[in-house]
């Protein structure tokens, strides 16, 4: 690959400004959400992940535009602005499977196994991503722009710049395990018949989540393998502004849905790791409770539910003499 040339001007163009203007308008559709839900919570670790998942791509696109369609730039800033970018893009994209994971991680009733091989999993790819990307980034040099007017950072070497296909393919493997966690429970609880409305939100997401992130990993392993090295960031991209939109609309979907169970906004929204709302009622824990008869399991919640209306139209009956 020659740095000197780009046969693909304007593609890389678009690519790299399409999701600025994704970033926007997710914004605008979701700002009277996030005022609510988010800026008027108390803080804490959801609202940390929350907003860094939801700005940090701001400030990787600004970067990611210098390094690419900026004029006549220094070799001297791209040494600085190139790695950076690239620890920012995979930093959201970790913190967005950390959201994911933790809710996964409920939707199997905290189970220690589960939160154990979650947990490895997640600590393995942040290793090896640290890793990889150190390799990447320390094999890179640039130099000044090898004629007026050259655009983004004139790469001198890169030898280890075929890495980038591993780090996508490490996404791909973590999405398809945790894909296949979301839609075993989810399955389970169809068939057990325990739906609730935070729980279907969950589910929902989740499964929506992983499969379009599996099909953009897949697609930048491809890329990465087939296409021209000028190409390499276009899928990349737009992987990143998916994983920063999922995952923050999933957080604003979880606390809309609890709050609104609630009948009134709380003062105590619902964290990433628990699904009980300020009253103390779970709205998604799959807490069991088995039946007289032994012959099946019904939702606690379900059941706590249902008592209720028997009571309420109990109370609503006419006194019988």
């Amino acid at each position: 690959m020659d740095p000197t040339l780009n046969q693909y001007p304007h593609l890389v163009d678009y690519f790299y400004l399409a999701p600025i203007a994704l970033y926007i308008y997710d914004c605008t559709l979701t700002i009277d959400r996030e005022i609510t839900h988010v800026w008027r919570s108390p803080w804490s670790y959801t609202k940390v992940l929350y907003l860094m998942v939801k700005y940090l791509p701001y400030v990787f696109s600004i970067l990611a535009i210098h390094n690419t369609l900026w004029v006549n730039v220094t070799g001297e800033s791209c040494m600085i602005t190139y790695p950076m970018s690239n620890c920012l893009a995979h930093l959201t994209m970790y913190l967005a499977e950390v959201i994911m994971c933790v809710r996964t991680w409920v939707l199997w009733t905290c189970d220690f196994h589960v939160g154990a091989g979650l947990l490895a999993m997640m600590v393995v790819c942040l290793v090896s991503q640290c890793v990889l990307l150190a390799n990447i980034n320390s094999s890179i040099t640039f130099g000044p722009p090898p004629f007026d007017g050259f655009r983004g950072c004139y790469m001198v070497s890169y030898n280890n710049l075929n890495m980038v296909g591993y780090l996508f393919l490490i996404w791909l493997v973590v999405d398809a395990v945790a894909l296949s966690l979301v839609t075993t429970s989810a399955y389970k609880t169809y068939k057990i018949g325990g739906y609730s409305r935070l729980m279907h939100v969950i589910h929902r997401d989740g499964i929506m989540f992983y499969v379009y992130l599996l099909v953009l990993s897949l697609g930048n392993v491809i890329v990465v393998n087939v296409l021209p090295g000028e190409l390499w960031g276009t899928v990349g991209i737009i992987e990143i502004t998916f994983y920063s939109i999922f995952a923050s609309r999933i957080i604003l979907n979880i606390r809309e849905v609890s709050s609104s169970s609630e009948s009134t906004l709380s003062d105590r929204p619902v964290e990433l790791h628990t699904c009980q709302g300020p009253s103390g009622v779970s709205f998604c824990e799959p807490t069991y409770t088995t039946k007289s008869d032994g012959d099946s399991r019904a939702w606690r919640r379900g059941e706590q539910t249902r008592s209720r209306e028997g009571d309420t139209e109990a109370s609503m009956a006419p006194a019988q003499g």
